[in-house]
């Protein structure tokens, strides 16, 4: 597995952050499904993640497992403007 630079990590966080806006999406579970087999087809060929550590899948599983169990037992909708504010922090300062 080949590591991934500081700087191509850093960009490639910059550029999917710039793309979310948790403002003004929603995703029916039709959509949301098809999208998880899609990512996970790609995963498995190399297309996506295949710069990615061991550990960096493992921080990826782990927070997306804790904000599929807040949105199963809670709203998610109100942390939504922190997410956000953590989402533009992180690209900032990566």
């Amino acid at each position: 597995m080949r590591k991934i630079t500081k700087s191509t990590l850093e960009r490639m966080i910059r550029e999917e952050v710039e793309k979310i806006d948790l403002k003004s999406r929603s995703m029916t579970r039709s959509a949301q499904s098809a999208q998880k087999k899609r990512n996970a087809r790609d995963i498995g060929s190399g297309k996506t993640l295949n710069k990615v550590t061991d550990q960096e899948r493992a921080i990826l599983h782990d927070v997306e497992a804790a904000l599929t169990k807040i949105a199963d037992e809670a709203d998610l909708m109100k942390f939504r403007s922190s997410l956000q504010a953590l989402l533009n922090k992180m690209q900032r300062s990566a």
